[in-house]
């Protein structure tokens, strides 16, 4: 058993964090480096970041069910 609060403006989503959304509902996460990633209505999303060590290791999502849409700031770490 679990409850679920909903997300107030300003709230930090730390890695490994699920975000759900609602039927009518969506939302967006802004990164400090100006990455968005907006989450959908009806949508599962799992925060995960991951700090790249080497060129093979590299951040990764899970998107359980649902829409998601990135953002990638152009001359963020993602850039390339």
């Amino acid at each position: 058993y679990y409850t679920v609060e909903p997300i107030k403006l300003g709230t930090k989503v730390t890695p490994g964090s699920v975000v759900r959304t609602g039927a009518d509902a969506k939302l967006r996460i802004v990164y400090k480096n100006g990455d968005q990633v907006t989450v959908g209505p009806a949508t599962s999303y799992q925060v995960i970041v991951g700090a790249k060590k080497t060129e093979d290791e590299k951040s990764s999502v899970k998107l359980m069910y649902g829409a998601i849409r990135s953002v990638i700031a152009k001359d963020g770490p993602r850039s390339g």
